[in-house]
């Protein structure tokens, strides 16, 4: 590995011990270069960003769990969804213009929307806790995660749980619920309760209604967090995407 520039994060003001930033700068732009150099093979990671504006753009979940494998080594990773609702109370970085932000999947249903990768997640699930069911659909941190090749995948790549890793029972992952950032509980990454008087909200878009549904991806905006599958494919990024990279120092 090449010697990388010094990484250079914000610590978040709320002893959790978390430095946090945006992907950009020239550190920024040595990371990228290697992520895609390393996954050279596969389309949807190379072209999942783009550098420009002194500002790493774009993303999509096969790049961030590649990106992270890579952060792993530097004792560095890319945010969870608790993350980034923290990020968002402390108002640590401008993150909430018109630019996403995603840091997690949520699964609703094994047909649908991505069906075989949400299959495949599923039944991964099930071997380790036999009693699972969706129930309630579930949040699943793309940290928990990992790639492997998979030549039934139109892909050529899937996601595989790692050793360790956790689904989050997500009971309020509904667009009917209104929640304000107090609502939300920061060690899981989730609401726990709804305000009257909330502004935020989850947002689905399916084009047959509400309920979560297959495997979606998490797109952190302003005050809603997206809720999409068939709009925004596993593969999609666009330049809004903003990646934000973390360092644990506790």
């Amino acid at each position: 590995m090449i010697k990388l520039p010094e990484y250079k994060g914000i610590l978040l003001n709320d002893n959790s011990g978390l430095e946090v930033s945006i992907l950009q700068g020239v550190f920024g732009q040595a990371i990228d270069n290697e992520v895609k150099e390393k996954n050279h093979k596969y389309i949807d990671i190379i072209n999942a960003t783009i550098f420009t504006e002194d500002v790493i753009h774009g993303s999509n979940p096969f790049y961030l769990i590649a990106l992270n494998n890579f952060l792993e080594d530097l004792n560095l990773r890319i945010a969870t969804q608790s993350d980034l609702f923290r990020i968002k109370k402390l108002k640590a970085l401008d993150l909430y213009n018109l630019n996403y932000k995603e840091a997690a999947f949520t699964l609703g249903t094994i047909d649908g929307p991505n069906e075989y990768s949400a299959k495949r997640l599923y039944n991964q699930i099930k071997i380790n806790h036999p009693a699972f069911n969706l129930d309630s659909p579930v949040m699943i941190n793309l940290t928990d995660l990992d790639l492997e090749e998979d030549q039934d995948s139109k892909y050529g790549l899937e996601f595989k749980f790692k050793q360790y890793s956790q689904v989050i029972i997500g009971k309020m992952l509904d667009f009917k619920y209104k929640f304000s950032i107090n609502d939300v509980d920061l060690n899981l990454g989730l609401p726990i309760k709804t305000s009257v008087n909330g502004h935020m909200d989850f947002r689905h878009y399916y084009p047959w209604g509400s309920g979560v549904y297959g495997l979606s991806r998490m797109l952190n905006l302003e005050n809603s967090v997206i809720l999409t599958a068939d709009i925004w494919s596993l593969e999609a990024s666009a330049k809004g995407g903003r990646i934000v990279v973390v360092r644990d120092n506790k």
